[in-house]
């Protein structure tokens, strides 16, 4: 009883060393050269010769085969076994040949591929956007959105422009779930190091603009009807966060965030972003609808302030009734602006 007592305060007391040996095996194993090859040469060509790219699959062995893995059949079985295994399975584990061990027809989830991984297997999930490889817990490079065939059926409504609002309250359910949520946040035995007591519970990654940006994007681009691409240049030489065509009338989305981050050097955190940096941005989504009409002769429709509140206590943002608006931007924000409502963000794990 008192070895398990000493073993617990062992762990606890060491939890962030330990967290760094682990996360050193994981990329250890991710990288070895026998599991790139097997990747980039073998698992690629299978998911790019799949039709069906939304009818996900599971191939996995065990770490032990990695050494051992023999591409002249692997090619010969990926091209016979497996793909007719897969007419009817949907998760399959294999040996270092790739001949098949066993298989299952169940559906897919996140928690499931985590479990197998953690058994001292390299998982590989084909979704949507390409392949994942998991190890020992963590998704590596996480590609895909959903690996969960739930989750896809789920969020899988189409919305108009017009229910932009109505997406974006789904989008913010689908950033809080479990497997999607931990990529926007500092990593807790970073955090752990920096502030040992007390540490705060939303801790945004370093520059986490394009994290953010991103994956609002590829969002979009799956759960509406629509083409948004990201950081159209003007000809002034400034960007445009998010934007879209729809109908011939052009639409954009200023993406700004509120909280903290880990800072460049990850030797603290960086001051809060606070109501005044939700102001900016509501004049600089302005300042790109000013441009692109009047100078650019674009037909805008509206441009759109999207902001994620990352802070750890939420509040209303101030925008002082948008009287800090200019004269000259005045027009723009009567006829072309919308704020969206604020996107909750807080890490939930």
């Amino acid at each position: 009883m008192d070895d398990f007592k000493d073993l617990k305060q062992f762990i606890e007391t060491n939890n962030a060393e330990l967290l760094a040996i682990l996360d050193s095996v994981r990329l250890s194993i991710i990288n070895q050269s026998g599991v790139k090859i097997l990747h980039s040469k073998y698992l690629s060509v299978l998911w790019e010769e799949r039709p069906n790219k939304k009818l996900t699959f599971v191939l996995y062995f065990d770490e032990s085969h990695i050494p051992n893995l023999n591409f002249d059949a692997i090619k010969i079985n990926l091209a016979s076994q497996i793909v007719n295994r897969l007419k009817t399975h949907r998760i399959i584990q294999v040996d270092n040949e790739f001949s098949i061990v066993s298989s299952v027809a169940d559906n897919i989830n996140h928690d499931s591929l985590i479990a197998v991984s953690r058994n001292r297997n390299v998982v590989f999930f084909f979704g949507e956007e390409g392949i994942d490889g998991i190890v020992r817990g963590e998704i590596f490079p996480r590609i895909n959105v959903f690996y969960d065939e739930t989750d896809r059926l789920k969020y899988s409504k189409n919305f108009h422009i017009s229910e932009l609002q109505e997406c974006l309250k789904e989008y913010e359910k689908f950033i809080n779930t479990p497997g999607v949520n931990e990529a926007f946040f500092a990593s807790k035995k970073l955090i752990s190091r920096l502030h040992p007591t007390n540490p705060p519970m939303n801790t945004l990654i370093n520059k986490p603009e394009n994290t953010l940006r991103n994956n609002l994007l590829l969002y979009l681009n799956k759960f509406t009807q629509h083409d948004f691409s990201k950081e159209n240049e003007l000809n002034n030489k400034r960007e445009l966060d998010l934007y879209a065509e729809v109908d011939c009338k052009k639409y954009l989305i200023e993406v700004k965030w509120l909280g903290q981050t880990i800072n460049d050097a990850e030797t603290g955190f960086t001051q809060n972003t606070t109501d005044v940096d939700a102001r900016k941005g509501v004049t600089q989504t302005l300042q790109y609808i000013q441009h692109l009409i009047e100078n650019m002769s674009y037909n805008v429709h509206c441009g759109y302030l999207c902001v994620f509140d990352a802070r750890d206590m939420k509040k209303p943002v101030n925008y002082n009734d948008f009287t800090f608006v200019e004269p000259e931007l005045k027009p723009y924000f009567d006829h072309h602006f919308t704020k969206l409502d604020e996107i909750s963000l807080d890490r939930n794990s």
